[in-house]
């Protein structure tokens, strides 16, 4: 039997709670407890009776049964569960009992499964049989043509396609084509591309759609999106090039408005060569010289702080995002700023930061109505419960990140929020949940055909869930022989890593070196052969590899490459008659190290101390 309850609905013979559709996680015990309660709402139970019905082959002190009420009461409201002092608890909510009709038979899985499909259906397969019209009076054709007219009509002379998700808090959004940027001298071509090519394309996949449809080096691809604000609109962008894109967002009093400010980023960037610098240290050098003359442009600044954040520089990333916060901006660039300041924050390990800074982001988008953004949000506040270790709290974030995606009819951010709850199921423990939230995301896009690259995180954390080094190998190396894409670069370089270490411990050596791929950078390529020589007990080589390595990330400034370099050598420093300069090395990691890379080598860190010591 299921039964109703506020927004919850619980199925008391699967054990599994749902709240607006969406699976809520649940221990064994709670779900028991749970399904005791609502099956017999107007009985008030003894902790005895509780403890012979859930805990029935266990000798638990009756702590367990308060703490486990406790818990129902933060999820459901305090008002859920009465005490009856000396006598025992009753449960207080309403309850309507679920009328099954034909899905009785079918697992919450499967149901969800069903309505994911079923909405690909609806709009991805148009189908022209679903409706009789000539069984219908004449009187109903003509009307239906006669509204069909009328609203093309008006459609056309507003001059914009308005489209809603259906919600009645879904902000009503219209779109461009996507176009094409082609440059000859001095000036640049737009082109509209074919009708085909849609703005949610260039959003989700575009450096897939930059290889597709981009014809040399220096086009870009450009994609927008208006949101209506009451009197204001807000503008979303992608802007991709060869080697990087840029998104962002312009608040602005009308259409034209941002479109002219969108215009004045593009002449300006027209005179550099962000998009086509080799690394993101080039970028960035592309772009001070482009703020020094425009020092007030919060679109520059802003994509300045994202190239520090790529470059690991946190501590300057920091100091220039709470810098623009400390000016005057509309509250969706102050929203924007604080989602950037959050992810900082935790990349940086400052909890308390990035906790307040995601809920000032998820306030300010939830008061101007762009559920978009408040779905990214969201997911990046979750990563912040698990630094608290609060399982629910997490997978409660999520699920209300899931339901604003749906909204906002963001099938790719969905797919996200599946796959981090996903994650965040398996390192609590709960590894069947994960699976079939894995399988949730999977079915979004595959149904969608949101593209095979975004099939890679789904597999990074099918690598991450399995067991036996036999499945983690399968999925790391599906993600190896896949086309590289940037959007994922960090789950392709996780992945090479995982393959490599894999056949290391197995001592296939040529297996191993196999996982180093041509769209590797250079200093993470000599690490990796560094790694294998130092298995194979080739010090010398390795040695070489691991400084030749060293060298290179500096030069190309790539931090991290440099301090694992510098690590390797300490580690293996004994192995060699040639003496190394351990003070240079201990000096870098001293200066450069952030306190996620110590936190991820820490193991290391802590033995190279002791032996020292």
């Amino acid at each position: 039997m299921k039964y109703k309850f506020k927004q919850f609905q619980f199925d008391c013979e699967l054990q599994i709670l749902t709240e607006n559709g969406n699976i809520v996680a649940l221990n064994e015990k709670a779900a028991q407890l749970v399904s005791l309660f609502v099956q017999e709402p107007d009985k008030i139970h003894t902790k005895s009776e509780i403890l012979e019905s859930v805990w029935t082959d266990k000798y638990v002190s009756e702590q367990v049964v308060f703490q486990n009420i406790s818990q129902l009461r933060a999820l459901f409201g305090s008002d859920v569960i009465k005490t009856f002092t000396k006598k025992g608890y009753k449960w207080q909510l309403p309850l309507e009992p679920v009328v099954e009709e034909t899905t009785h038979n079918k697992s919450l899985v499967e149901i969800q499964k069903t309505e994911v499909r079923q909405e690909f259906d609806k709009k991805a397969i148009p189908r022209t049989n679903q409706v009789d019209f000539l069984g219908k009076p004449k009187l109903f054709l003509l009307l239906t043509i006669t509204f069909v007219f009328f609203s093309c009509f008006v459609f056309y002379h507003l001059g914009a396609f308005k489209l809603t998700s259906g919600s009645e808090n879904t902000t009503a959004k219209f779109s461009t084509q996507v176009k094409r940027i082609s440059f000859s001298d001095d000036s640049f071509l737009t082109e509209n591309l074919s009708t085909n090519v849609s703005n949610q394309n260039l959003f989700d996949s575009p450096n897939r759609s930059w290889q597709t449809y981009a014809q040399k080096e220096s086009d870009w691809l450009i994609a927008t999106k208006f949101y209506q604000l009451d009197n204001n609109v807000v503008l979303r962008f992608h802007l991709q090039g060869a080697k990087r894109g840029w998104h962002d967002h312009i608040y602005a009093p009308s259409q034209k408005e941002a479109e002219n400010e969108l215009d004045s980023l593009l002449k300006l960037l027209s005179a550099s060569r962000y998009f086509t610098s080799a690394n993101i240290h080039s970028a960035l050098a592309e772009l001070t010289l482009l703020v020094n003359n425009k020092l007030d442009n919060v679109l520059l600044n802003q994509q300045i702080i994202k190239a520090y954040v790529e470059l690991d520089d946190l501590d300057r990333a920091l100091a220039l995002v709470d810098l623009q916060l400390s000016q005057q901006h509309p509250e969706l660039r102050l929203g924007l700023l604080y989602l950037l300041k959050g992810e900082i924050a935790a990349n940086h390990r400052q909890w308390d930061v990035s906790s307040e800074s995601n809920k000032l982001a998820v306030d300010i988008f939830t008061k101007l109505n762009l559920p978009h953004l408040e779905a990214v949000a969201l997911i990046q506040a979750a990563w912040q419960n698990v630094a608290g270790r609060d399982f629910r709290a997490d997978m409660q974030t999520l699920s209300q990140a899931i339901s604003k995606a749906r909204q906002s009819d963001e099938k790719l951010i969905e797919a996200d929020g599946y796959i981090t709850q996903s994650f965040l199921a398996s390192k609590a423990g709960q590894v069947e949940l994960s699976f079939t939230l894995i399988d949730l995301a999977r079915e979004i896009v595959e149904l969608h055909q949101l593209g095979d690259e975004h099939l890679i995180p789904i597999e990074s954390n099918l690598g991450w869930i399995s067991k036996s080094e036999d499945e983690k190998l399968k999925h790391y190396q599906f993600i190896l022989d896949k086309p590289y894409s940037e959007q994922y670069v960090h789950f392709f370089y996780n992945a090479a890593n995982r393959v490599r270490e894999s056949h290391i411990k197995r001592r296939d050596w040529q297996q191993a070196l196999s996982s180093i791929k041509p769209w590797q950078r250079d200093s993470f390529q000599s690490l990796a052969r560094a790694r294998v020589a130092f298995a194979q007990e080739e010090n010398e080589q390795g040695i070489q590899f691991a400084q030749k390595a060293y060298s290179k990330a500096q030069i190309e400034h790539h931090k991290v490459d440099a301090l694992d370099a510098a690590l390797l050598l300490l580690e293996n420093s004994h192995k060699q008659e040639v003496a190394i300069d351990n003070d240079e090395y201990e000096a870098f990691i001293n200066q450069h190290a952030t306190v996620r890379w110590i936190e991820q080598n820490n193991k290391i860190i802590t033995r190279l101390s002791q032996n020292n010591g």
